[in-house]
């Protein structure tokens, strides 16, 4: 991607913020990111936990020998309201810069790995390099500034705005591992779904029954 000319309409805004809210359930990064962006949406809410919050599974995943989540949570075509679409993580740091705002300004939310030991928001900041999810839903060009949410102190997540210098150079060094695979850009549908009674029923039966079917997915990616 070229970098923007100054009469680009794409940077005409100076600064925008998406709808967000405060998810109803903190759990984990993607978790609380799903829930932030449909949490204005009562009716869509309301059929997303009805629907994902059934069943709870333990498994092995990169990073921990015991890992509980809800079923439903790791798999995109569970959230029929939303339109993900994932980037190759081949951005240079302006033309990251410059992704994140034709971004959101096309409406998108982002969502990516980054190196937590450039970004003064973290408990971790110039002490230890550790690589963790952020969700980016905002940004103000005056104040060169991004606006996102996470466990900043691997604690509570919050909402906070971020350096943009910061973010490019924690986008750019990363330590170890990509887990999400690129860069997540998660965009509402206009076009509402009903809730899937199916899913419901055999989410049900199978808590009862105590059946397992295994799923064959990238599991342990994060939120792939």
């Amino acid at each position: 991607m070229a970098g923007l000319k100054k009469k680009d309409k794409a940077l005409k805004n100076m600064d925008i913020i998406l709808d967000i809210s405060k998810p109803i359930i903190n759990f984990i990064p993607p978790v609380d990111m799903i829930l932030s962006i449909l949490g204005s949406e009562i009716d869509t809410m309301q059929n997303v936990i009805w629907e994902n919050y059934i069943k709870v599974k333990c498994r092995k995943n990169f990073l921990y020998d015991s890992w509980i989540e809800f079923e439903g949570f790791s798999d995109w075509e569970n959230f029929q309201t939303l339109e993900f679409q994932l980037l190759p993580r081949s951005f240079t740091g302006q033309e990251f810069r410059d992704l994140l705002i034709r971004a959101l300004n096309d409406g998108n939310y982002v969502y990516y790995v980054h190196n937590t030991y450039y970004v003064s928001n973290y408990e971790n900041f110039h002490k230890q390099h550790r690589d963790h999810e952020i969700f980016i839903y905002g940004y103000n060009l005056e104040e060169d500034l991004f606006y996102g949410a996470d466990y900043f102190d691997y604690r509570t997540y919050r909402h906070q705005a971020l350096k943009r210098k910061q973010l490019e150079e924690a986008y750019l060094h990363l330590n170890d591992m990509d887990y999400v695979g690129g860069i997540l850009l998660i965009r509402k549908k206009t076009v509402g779904v009903d809730i899937n009674y199916r899913k419901i029923k055999e989410g049900l039966e199978s808590l009862l029954s105590g059946s397992w079917q295994r799923k064959e997915s990238l599991d342990g990616l994060g939120f792939l």
